[in-house]
């Protein structure tokens, strides 16, 4: 069965395996987007992780321009991925992150 295994790993090319850890060693081999800013709006739905702000892993600086009305609730600003992600929402008019 493990030489079964092995063969068609290889042959579905699927070594190394736990290759997804060798950026975790090796940050310089990972793909990373040219940009520096971004600007979203409501039509801005989603986007390939290694293109968006490298949250987590570098210093970042996120401007919001919404009107409130007291109690509003909602996401402000949502961004997840393989690695995890976070989230900036209002909750009863009070702002919270995770």
């Amino acid at each position: 069965m493990k030489q079964l295994f092995l063969q068609e790993a290889e042959k579905n090319q699927v070594f190394p395996i736990g290759g997804a850890l060798w950026t975790r060693i090796h940050p310089e081999d990972r793909v990373e987007t040219p940009y520096t800013s971004w600007t979203f709006d409501t039509t801005t739905t989603r986007m390939p992780e290694f293109t968006a702000p490298g949250l987590g892993r570098e210093s970042n600086t996120v401007t919001i321009d919404v009107d409130l009305n007291g109690d509003d609730s909602g996401v402000l600003y949502a961004l997840g991925g393989s690695a995890g992600g976070l989230t900036m929402f209002m909750e009863d008019g009070k702002l919270k992150y995770e």
